[in-house]
């Protein structure tokens, strides 16, 4: 499962293998502090921090990967093993 929230300019990915797994996050540049939240369709706010947060057009592109490669983890993510 590849999963991706944005709020505005900030965007994050996470890359879940099976049902339970810990999974992988996106890194972006990570010297930037506070965090971004993120409003989902349960109305739930979540934070992440914004040293995660990527472009979310990179989002965009990995999502397109994800689907053409049949669900593989997308090149081009600097990613964190959670």
């Amino acid at each position: 499962m590849l999963s991706m929230l944005r709020s505005g300019a900030n965007a994050f990915l996470m890359y879940l293998r099976y049902e339970g797994d810990s999974g992988y996050t996106s890194r972006g540049h990570l010297d930037r502090s506070g965090v971004a939240s993120y409003v989902l369709a349960n109305g739930q706010v979540d934070e992440y921090p914004l040293a995660w947060c990527i472009d979310p057009e990179q989002c965009y592109r990995a999502i397109a990967c994800f689907f053409a490669n049949d669900g593989a983890r997308p090149d081009g993510i600097d990613w964190h093993k959670d």
